[in-house]
């Protein structure tokens, strides 16, 4: 029996992710852009539409995608249109409740502009293991993060955004890479830092110094840096022990 897709109350949801593991997502405009020639091409009657800039891997903290669960749940609609089943949950317990809906015949089918999922078993189960597999590769990409951080810190190499007078290598992944000497900087920090040894230097005078004499400046980033130094982040700067070669993993640590 052929389905008039056309009858049915369509509830219309995208999602751009917040976190950054979740960067590679389309953006909104994108979304729109793509469901707008599937609306078209089928003549679907989109009753509700729902945006969110927000992350799938929690539950709980999306409420454009409460609305559209408790709009389908009363009735108001009874199918989705999305861009990819990923954008409607990446945790088991969105995912389970996509999947009841389906089960107690409130939601008839989700349809994205390459396939529809059907309130079938096949394609139930498509559907669920498309969510689970969002979720093992995010789970995948957070153990392989942990790991690499942790043999970081047993071969006693730090990580994350690198110090004034480091930089951090391009040829690791970003927050995970290891840190290079800043051949501009790190003869500056040195000379910085013996001076404070030395005890001949009041702090005022070393913050003097290392501004105005050495030029030292904040580090570069994409869009930020080569600044002139605060006196917050000059005492900070001085007290920083991964300058003596000590650095905190704790928080990474299981």
């Amino acid at each position: 029996m052929e389905i008039d897709y056309t009858q049915f109350k369509y509830g219309e949801y995208k999602r751009k992710s917040s976190k950054e593991k979740d960067k590679q997502s389309q953006s909104i405009r994108t979304q729109e852009r793509e469901l707008s020639t599937v609306k078209a091409e089928h003549n679907l009657q989109i009753v509700l539409s729902w945006a969110e800039k927000t992350t799938a891997f929690e539950p709980y903290v999306r409420p454009k995608f409460d609305e559209l669960v408790e709009a389908t749940r009363r009735g108001t609609i009874n199918a989705w249109l999305v861009w990819h089943a990923t954008r409607l949950s990446r945790n088991p317990i969105d995912a389970g409740t996509i999947i009841y809906l389906m089960d107690t015949g409130k939601l008839h089918h989700i349809r994205t502009p390459k396939r529809i999922y059907h309130n079938t078993p096949e394609d139930k189960a498509q559907l669920a293991n498309e969510l689970t597999n969002s979720k093992k590769d995010s789970d995948d990409k957070s153990a392989w993060i942990r790991e690499n951080i942790e043999t970081k810190a047993e071969k006693g190499v730090p990580h994350g955004m690198a110090k004034l007078g480091f930089r951090n290598s391009k040829y690791h992944p970003k927050g995970a890479g290891y840190w290079l000497v800043d051949e501009e900087n790190f003869g500056k920090v040195r000379q910085v830092l013996q001076l404070f040894n030395s005890g001949k230097y009041s702090v005022r005078q070393l913050y003097a110094i290392a501004n105005d004499e050495l030029k030292l400046r904040t580090p570069g980033r994409e869009n930020s840096g080569g600044k002139v130094l605060s006196r917050a982040y000059f005492y900070k700067l001085l007290g920083d022990p991964i300058y003596a070669g000590f650095f905190n993993y704790n928080v990474f640590l299981r």
